[in-house]
């Protein structure tokens, strides 16, 4: 494993820029952002370890990404863009104004501070080296492997042995670093080439073989939607984004082939893959709806069907954070585009989402390797899942999302092709 972490290389020592940071100061923010976004599977492979249920390691595991932070920040003397102070006290003051004025928000207050407001705030306050940081995120879970039956544990009085949602995408983290830096960085990096790779990617896979049998089914739509958007369009060695037309048009009559026959093709699928004794809950999961209710999407059609007739309503400053539940009885939207405009209505949309929207495009067009590539991990691993599941306001993933592009200083690196 010291290969596979070694930082003091001479390509390290090039990218950091001489002054105030320090290399060291890089690969420790690189570490304390790999472990925030893997926290959820370190807590599920510590309560393996120990033989503890739950997420009790939370708490610890948040403390010293805090302090980590704070300690990182004042280091590399970060400033904080004003935009993103400004949205970080609206969610703040939104969250009271709802709590004071309608009914208290579904999300608690200690979750909403320490993990929405901290992912959105850590990629302003520290500076991280990206493929170090992939490779951190890839390594810190996959000693969980060796108790994977508990690691990946199905859900209490589930017959068919299916892995719930939150273990599901706690796991899809690891395995999607793992995936990007395959696509992106093995070529390129020798250490890449090194045992440790080998072995980290062996516990991967197996993860990934779990999820797929298993696991739920938007983890799946991320790792397809990341395979899918690579082979699509490519970044060459002087940064410029290029992309096949040919492609394109493939991508485009396949995705409306399958959405014009996705039962029949979800039902062939599974038929076909049960003759040679694979079974995939990703697949089988829309077959059993389908013959059980005749509902492929498990209840999302109404739900979203729900939220659009009620937006309306109030569509200007929204219904107030996270109350979908206090209004319809449904906990919440499952897609969280609908649920920006639920509950902060076109002010919340104009504040939030179009300024990420700006900035991700301009990171894909005109980042460096580095910025696109983690543009690409954060993009993958929250928003394909987010538009299936997920409560906006508990969605730690996607606040880190969105914090990483409205920031100006997130990746560390010599040569910055993007300007906002």
């Amino acid at each position: 494993m010291e290969a596979f972490f070694h930082i003091k290389t001479e390509e390290t020592r090039m990218r950091v820029k001489s002054g105030r940071h320090t290399h060291w100061s890089v690969a420790f923010a690189s570490l304390l952002v790999a472990l925030f976004i893997d926290t959820k599977s370190v807590n599920y492979v510590l309560g393996a370890i120990l033989n503890r249920d739950g997420e009790g390691f939370t708490t610890p595991l948040f403390a010293l990404i805090a302090i980590g932070t704070i300690f990182t920040a004042v280091v590399q003397r970060s400033k904080v863009n004003l935009w993103v102070w400004l949205l970080s006290a609206f969610v703040i003051g939104f969250y009271f104004y709802t709590s004071l004025s309608i009914a208290t928000p579904r999300v608690p207050l200690p979750f909403l501070m320490g993990f929405t407001l901290m992912g959105f705030l850590l990629p302003s306050l520290v500076r991280i080296d990206t493929r170090l940081t992939l490779r951190a995120i890839m390594t810190i879970p996959a000693i969980g492997v060796f108790w994977l039956s508990r690691v990946l544990m199905p859900e209490e009085e589930n017959e068919l042995g299916i892995v719930s949602m939150m273990r599901s995408y706690a796991f899809l983290v690891p395995v999607m670093a793992n995936i990007l830096y395959f696509l992106l960085y093995y070529k390129t990096d020798r250490l890449g080439k090194s045992y440790s790779f080998w072995l980290v990617s062996l516990a991967n896979t197996i993860y990934l073989f779990k999820m797929l049998s298993s696991g739920s089914r938007g983890p799946f739509f991320c790792i397809v939607s990341l395979i899918i958007f690579h082979w699509v369009v490519k970044k060459d060695e002087n940064g410029k984004l290029r992309w096949s037309a040919g492609k394109n048009l493939t991508v485009g009559m396949a995705i409306a082939a399958v959405g014009a026959f996705f039962q029949e093709v979800m039902f062939g699928l599974s038929t076909l893959l049960h003759e040679f004794g694979i079974y995939l809950n990703v697949i089988d999961k829309f077959v059993r709806k389908a013959t059980e209710n005749g509902d492929m999407s498990n209840g999302r059609a109404l739900i979203y069907t729900t939220c659009i007739e009620e937006i309306p309503e109030k569509p200007f400053f929204g219904h107030g954070m996270d109350l979908f539940e206090y209004y319809t009885g449904i906990v919440y939207p499952h897609n969280f585009i609908l649920q920006i405009f639920y509950d902060g209505g076109l002010m919340l949309a104009l504040l939030l989402l179009l300024p990420v929207v700006w900035h991700l495009i301009k990171k894909i067009r005109f980042g460096s390797h580095e910025t696109f590539s983690m543009t690409l991990f954060l993009l993958f691993v929250s928003v394909p899942g987010a538009l299936m599941s997920s409560d906006l306001w508990q969605n730690e993933r996607l606040w880190l999302f969105f914090g990483a592009m409205l920031s100006t200083s997130f990746i560390y690196e010599t040569k910055r092709r993007y300007k906002p």
